[in-house]
């Protein structure tokens, strides 16, 4: 390769870098690390999901679904009226291939294409119903052509850029009109390629959460249960579990989508906490609060991003345990009270009882004495609600003698 043509292929980098260095700031929300650290845990401690078959015709599904989400999503495209015109607005059309990568996309004219793959691991119509207002939305905020635009614009300014400076340069070194007029060519040629490539991917994070955004509104406007549809962005963020997403990246890190997800949930579902992460405080090395989705919630001390020390935990049904954990782990002393009136109170162990404590029925049977992995195991007493008392040894949860 000639010294000329390295040369402006050094340019055409830094031309490119520059510009888009000088692009509008993203619509994807930052979080600290923290959170997404948070994120990537809760992403990893997902069960893998297997491929099933699949029971009902996907072509049937996704009519169902579309019947719901299209009066509220060609609201939401009139709304849009400033990207396109109203005739756009009309109708989607749906498709399904037989393809074994679990993807979906749209065209620019509003083609929606599901990847039989997608019908295998997904669990519910909410699931599919967030895949399908995502795409609408893709098309609703007219993503295709911002694509196509910024793309143009950014190789078409690359281009003149390369092609202005590595000429200057190049004629500054004194080379024949012959080979300026090849190299200045060259750089205007790999320059624009190169822009439109990166203009491309500039916006593409972008666009992928602001379709996120609205694809959570139409399914909640449709009645689609956003938790449910939660899951699936936990499957997806399976296969991108670093913190942050990249330069070339196309889509968000799966940490990313999930906290904007979480994000964007606030304010669309009045049934939802108006929080959901670590709502304050230090939920990795500190004393912290932290929702799930589900509507479980941990107050209380963290170490290594685990709950560790001291703190109160609580589910969605009024279950609540307030005590002593250990790397993520119900251990020492604690007070644990079901919603349906359990209650132990006592030692445990790898979150389950074990050691010596008392545990009370709701009929107000009780036993007192010793347990092991969550059963009676060693010396106790049970006692009846009619005065009848059992005192001596237990083995797993049976009575053996007094």
């Amino acid at each position: 390769m000639s010294f000329e043509r390295i040369l402006y292929r050094c340019f055409v980098i830094v031309i490119s870098s520059a510009v888009i260095g000088c692009s509008p700031t993203q619509y994807m929300p930052q979080f600290n690390e923290a959170t997404l650290e948070i994120k990537r845990n809760e992403i990893a401690s997902q069960i893998e999901r297997t491929p099933q078959d699949i029971q009902e015709e996907p072509d049937l599904v996704l009519s169902r679904i579309y019947s719901r989400l299209e009066p509220h999503a060609k609201t939401a495209c009139l709304e849009n009226g400033e990207k396109w015109l109203e005739s756009s607005c009309s109708s989607w059309t749906l498709n399904v291939v037989d393809d074994e990568n679990f993807n979906a996309y749209i065209t620019p004219a509003g083609d929606i294409t599901f990847h039989s793959e997608v019908f295998k691991y997904t669990k519910s119509d909410d699931e599919v119903a967030f895949i399908l207002a995502h795409e609408m939305s893709h098309h609703i905020l007219n993503h295709g052509m911002e694509d196509i635009v910024n793309s143009e614009i950014m190789g078409a300014t690359t281009g003149l850029l390369s092609g202005i400076l590595v000429g200057a340069i190049a004629a500054g070194l004194g080379v024949s009109d012959a080979v300026l007029d090849d190299v200045i060519e060259d750089a205007v040629e790999d320059g624009y390629a190169s822009g439109r490539e990166a203009g491309r991917l500039t916006y593409s994070v972008d666009q992928e959460s602001e379709a996120d955004r609205l694809g959570l509104k139409l399914i909640n406007l449709a009645g689609y249960d956003e938790l449910a549809a939660r899951q699936v962005i936990l499957f997806i963020g399976a296969d991108s579990t670093e913190l942050r997403s990249g330069q070339s990246s196309s889509h968000p890190s799966g940490p990313e989508r999930l906290a904007a997800f979480d994000s964007y949930s606030n304010g669309t579902s009045s049934g939802q906490n108006s929080l959901i992460g670590c709502v304050s405080g230090d939920c990795v090395n500190g004393d912290g609060s932290y929702n799930w989705a589900d509507g479980r919630k941990y107050v209380g001390h963290w170490m290594d991003d685990k709950v560790h020390g001291r703190g109160a935990y609580s589910l969605a049904d009024g279950t609540t345990f307030v005590g002593q954990f250990k790397a993520g782990q119900i251990s020492g002393q604690g007070v644990f009270e079901s919603a349906n009136g359990h209650k132990y109170v006592g030692e445990f162990q790898n979150s389950k009882r074990h050691g010596w404590g008392t545990y009370t029925w709701p009929d107000g049977k009780k036993y007192v004495g010793e347990f092991k992995d969550d059963e009676e195991h060693g010396e106790g007493s049970l006692t009846y609600p009619d005065g009848r008392i059992f005192r001596g040894q237990w083995a797993n949860g049976k009575f053996l003698t007094q």
